[in-house]
């Protein structure tokens, strides 16, 4: 922790309009610390009169505005900045966190000096410009030594300077997780375990091809972590920090001006369960992503068989959740994954998962150049609408969370040999068309699960596995209902929804011999059908499963006591 504390300076240009974007993104996206202080700098150097005329700010010439409209520009602008909501709330809000906050406006004939004069005297270790102040920017970097950002048009945050000597890892201030300048208890720490740092904002750049070889040995094999069908992911360092870089195979991208945007806008995403792009290398045909390293690998090794500490009932429920608001939060701001995987989702040694590999333009692959078990892997998380018209949606990563969460439930791959050719949907059809949800269980769990939450998460699973992507839960719902089930809290009844019907476990690509049923018949039927299924279920349950059950233990009967449809207690808990 440092000794001094975070000083950020937002100096906006408010000659015309106070635009507000500048400090508007650091409200939303920044969590400062008690002693951190942040001062708010409108800089006017044109006065606008009503009529369209204008003036410069210079007492020394004759054309320049007279010292009284000067003082009732300056006066003006401030009160913009006093009376907007959002500042008020985060003006409220550090009388309570111990954050120091100015509010100022100063008039001159240079905003560049202005700019300058106010961080030397502030003593700002970063200064953040907006983007009409950005023709300033290279007499400001020339001027300072701290950090120093510029908003651009987009509203991204983009490094002009940043010392050598300041490392990045230990800044005080954080990122939000939340939005609408609503910070939240989360925010970036590092693991509990390994202590591995999350970057901090500020840091996504383009590499040169030079650099990432260099960090990673030469993409030597030694730090080769793993593979996919789309690339090679290396382990390597830069400027002490371990990340994940990602070469791309043969894929192609629609163009490289598309894939940079998407870069963009994905590097933009900030969320506890999201992995951080850092940056990005586009040199000729070398396309390569770097990300933040996560230190206990993918959730894919943790279910594997051969991995020697299988993952325990709640560690699988507590990665079910993460995974879900992760997607829920990419999904409020309009990103689609588009290729959720269990390779794609990583787990700290807190067993913290972070979604990866999100919302990149990869439009083809040559299948040539992928084993028969990546394309197999590959093909089963694809859903009805993509196989038959190739749309993505929001509603396929709800699909391609629901198969991850039969993954978790199984603990098997989707190319395992018990599937038996079948895709893994279709092989656990049976088994929930029975209610025998016992039977879906990694066995390597054995009896230490929740019945309650079974259940919930069965349920959410089949919701999202919906043959229509109309009648597939939201994450939003997905998020609600999971959270609902791991407090013990009553789970509302997921509606247009029958679990004997089974309609939502269509035929996919691997086991197209099947038909699923009609979606017309599953919403003309669920509700009560739904709540009498959860009732006959009770009564199969002896009084000792219901004594538990109503406790809320976190240990259940023996698997002997469900040979008959074993299923929650849906009742609304007293």
């Amino acid at each position: 922790m440092p000794s001094e504390a975070e000083r950020v300076l937002v100096i906006e240009d408010v000659s015309k309009n106070a635009n507000l974007s500048a400090i508007r993104w650091v409200l939303r996206n920044i969590s400062f610390q008690p002693g951190n202080q942040l001062m708010l700098l409108g800089v006017v150097h044109k006065i606008y009169n009503p009529m369209g005329y204008r003036s410069r700010v210079d007492p020394d010439s004759f054309s320049g505005a007279n010292k009284k409209v000067v003082a009732e520009t300056i006066a003006s602008k401030k009160e913009v900045y006093l009376y907007n909501r959002e500042i008020e709330r985060f003006s409220d809000k550090c009388k309570t966190t111990k954050v120091v906050f100015h509010i100022d406006v100063q008039a001159g004939a240079s905003p560049k000096e202005l700019a300058v004069k106010a961080a030397q005297t502030f003593r700002a270790t970063w200064v953040i410009i907006d983007k009409h102040m950005m023709k300033e920017k290279a007499y400001i970097v020339e001027q300072l030594a701290c950090r120093i950002s510029a908003i651009k048009h987009n509203n991204t945050i983009h490094d002009l300077h940043f010392p050598k000597a300041v490392n990045p890892q230990r800044q005080t201030t954080k990122i939000n997780t939340g939005q609408n300048g609503r910070s939240q208890s989360e925010e970036f720490e590092s693991c509990s375990v390994c202590k591995n740092k999350r970057p901090k904002i500020g840091w996504k750049r383009e590499f040169t091809i030079a650099e990432l070889q260099i960090s990673t040995e030469g993409f030597s094999r030694k730090n080769l972590v793993s593979e996919n069908g789309f690339c090679f992911m290396y382990r390597g360092m830069l400027s002490g920090l371990e990340v994940a870089v990602h070469k791309m195979k043969n894929t192609s991208f629609s163009a490289e001006e598309e894939f940079l945007s998407k870069i963009t806008e994905v590097s933009r995403v900030r969320h506890e369960n999201l992995v951080t792009l850092w940056g990005v290398c586009s040199e000729g045909s070398n396309m390569l992503l770097v990300y933040e390293h996560i230190c206990n690998g993918s959730l894919e090794q943790h279910l594997s068989k051969n991995h020697h500490r299988p993952l325990s009932w709640d560690r699988r429920m507590k990665i079910a959740i993460g995974a879900s608001r992760g997607l829920k939060y990419l999904h409020q701001n309009a990103i689609i994954h588009g290729n959720l995987r269990l390779d794609n989702i990583f787990i700290t040694h807190d067993y913290e998962p972070l979604v990866g590999e999100f919302g990149l333009p990869i439009i083809e692959h040559d299948d040539s150049d992928l084993s028969s078990e990546t394309r197999l892997g590959n093909g089963a998380y694809y859903t009805p609408e993509y196989v038959e018209f190739g749309k993505i949606s929001a509603k396929t990563d709800c699909y391609c969370f629901g198969v991850v969460l039969l993954q978790l439930i199984t603990g098997l791959r989707t190319t395992d040999p018990i599937l038996g050719g079948k895709s893994l949907v279709a092989w656990a059809r049976p088994l929930l068309r029975d209610k025998n949800y016992p039977g879906l269980l990694d066995r390597r769990i054995g009896d230490s699960y929740n019945v309650h939450q079974l259940f919930w998460m069965v349920r959410v699973a089949e919701k999202c596995l919906c043959k229509n992507p109309r009648n597939r839960m939201t994450m939003d719902k997905a998020v609600y209902t999971l959270t609902c089930m791991m407090k013990g809290n009553t789970v509302p009844v997921i509606r247009t929804f029958s679990p004997a019907l089974s309609e939502s476990l269509s035929s996919s690509i691997m086991d197209s011999s099947g038909s699923a049923c009609d979606d017309r018949s599953s919403s003309t039927q669920d509700q009560a059908p739904s709540m009498r299924s959860m009732d006959n279920v009770t009564r199969k349950l002896p009084p000792s499963t219901l004594s538990e059950q109503a406790s809320s233990s976190r240990s259940v009967p023996s698997r002997k006591t469900f040979k008959s449809k074993p299923a929650l207690v849906g009742q609304r808990a007293r």
